[in-house]
């Protein structure tokens, strides 16, 4: 089984701390929690190198800090994320700048946005 990754944007303080308490209860790990993003991991296996995960959940933070939507957006990073570590696993030098890295990060965000806006317009 794969590692989890979720992140939330845009969500109010008090919201995040009721999605902290149940995911700590579930066994996720806070990866990040500031200007309304919150960051999940849940380990499920370890042998990913450390710092290509790291570079990659940077990644990650450094693209949700310029999003910023109406309402709380989900996104579920699991696949991205584990797709993105088997592909560098073997390779010395990763930068966070790499098309590899960066474009499937980005896809996720704009389908799941995308994904938001077609809710609220077939609600409304």
């Amino acid at each position: 089984m794969e590692n989890k990754y979720e992140l939330f944007i845009s969500i109010d303080q008090l919201t995040q701390s009721v999605y902290e308490k149940s995911f700590n209860s579930k066994g996720y790990e806070i990866i990040y929690n500031d200007d309304n993003i919150l960051f999940l991991k849940k380990t499920n296996r370890d042998d990913f190198n450390k710092q290509h995960e790291k570079t990659v959940l940077d990644v990650i933070i450094s693209i949700a800090k310029k999003y910023k939507t109406d309402g709380i957006v989900h996104i579920d990073l699991s696949n991205e994320v584990n797709s993105i570590l088997v592909k560098i696993k073997d390779e010395e030098n990763v930068r966070g700048f790499d098309n590899r890295i960066t474009w499937p990060i980005r896809q996720a965000f704009t389908k799941a946005i995308i994904s938001k806006k077609d809710q609220e317009t077939n609600e409304g």
